[in-house]
């Protein structure tokens, strides 16, 4: 499933890039990263990076939640007032809360995989710290 679902947001994102009549390599320097890493997210071996997503979401208009989820389309309606999509209004995220709020199992099971998961990947939030545009609620 989890590979499937890689391939999926590869293509929507080489979708993306072909409907900006952009190279590989056009792309690849606009996001500060290699040709090769750019080309191993179309292909479906890595998934685009957060901030990956919101440069794209600024400088273009690109809707992150159509990319990763399909929901949408591929552009945001009005680039000027967007932001980041991956919010508290989203459905899935308005779910979870739901079910954390009513059954106290599901609340202690996603929290003790969050405090997992930050023990487990202190460089990735540590780093992830230092972009101005992440905050910490």
């Amino acid at each position: 499933m989890k590979r499937e679902h890689k391939k999926e947001v590869g293509a929507r994102v080489k979708a993306f890039r072909i409907h900006l009549d952009m190279t590989q390599k056009e792309i690849a320097e606009f996001l500060d990263t290699g040709r090769a890493n750019y080309s191993r997210i179309e292909i479906g071996h890595i998934y685009p990076g957060l901030f990956m997503l919101k440069n794209l979401q600024e400088k273009f208009g690109l809707n992150p939640n159509w990319i990763i989820n399909k929901r949408g389309e591929m552009f945001l309606q009005d680039i000027e007032d967007a932001r980041f999509s991956f919010g508290k209004d989203e459905p899935d995220v308005q779910d979870l809360l739901f079910y954390m709020e009513k059954v106290p199992a599901i609340k202690y099971t996603v929290l003790t995989h969050l405090s997992e998961y930050k023990a487990r990947n202190q460089d990735i939030i540590q780093a992830a710290f230092k972009h101005p545009e992440v905050k910490k609620a």
